[in-house]
């Protein structure tokens, strides 16, 4: 059985759903938001808060990326809230997310889910991480272990 890697949250930062939703809420990520083409992953919302077979994983796209969360449109689900958390997939790797953001997309099927990293499989957390290394430059990691 693999374990998952569990990304947790500095006790300091409390999770304040009035916060999330503010439109001038203050930025908090510790990294660059990369924007990617739409990919397609596995979105599983859990089986109390819909009426869907529990095996049945609804399709969402992945928009933007950082090092602690996803930007996500998912078909729009009102029993959905800010703190509810997701199963997520991408080829056959496995993942949790907690719901931190939920805004209006053009479409009145699907929302746009802002959600934060709880825990990962190894191998979702090495692809997301592969992603956003893709544009960095070259040699960046020993010049920064020369600068410590």
């Amino acid at each position: 059985m693999a374990s998952a890697v569990v990304l947790l949250r500095s006790p300091g930062r409390a999770a304040d759903p009035q916060q999330m939703e503010l439109p001038n809420a203050p930025e908090r990520r510790i990294g660059r938001r990369k924007l990617l083409d739409p990919l397609r992953i596995e979105w599983r919302v859990p089986e109390s808060r819909r009426r869907r077979r529990k095996d049945a994983a609804q399709t969402a796209w992945l928009r933007d990326l950082s090092v602690t969360g996803l930007s996500v449109e998912a078909p729009a689900d009102e029993a959905l809230l800010v703190g509810h958390r997701v199963r997520i997939g991408l080829e056959g790797q496995h993942g949790t997310v907690v719901i931190r953001r939920i805004d209006p997309t053009s479409s009145e099927w699907t929302l746009r889910y802002g959600v934060e990293f709880v825990s990962l499989d190894p191998g979702l957390a090495d692809m997301l991480r592969r992603i956003l290394e893709e544009d960095r430059p070259a040699g960046l990691e020993q010049l920064w272990t020369k600068a410590r």
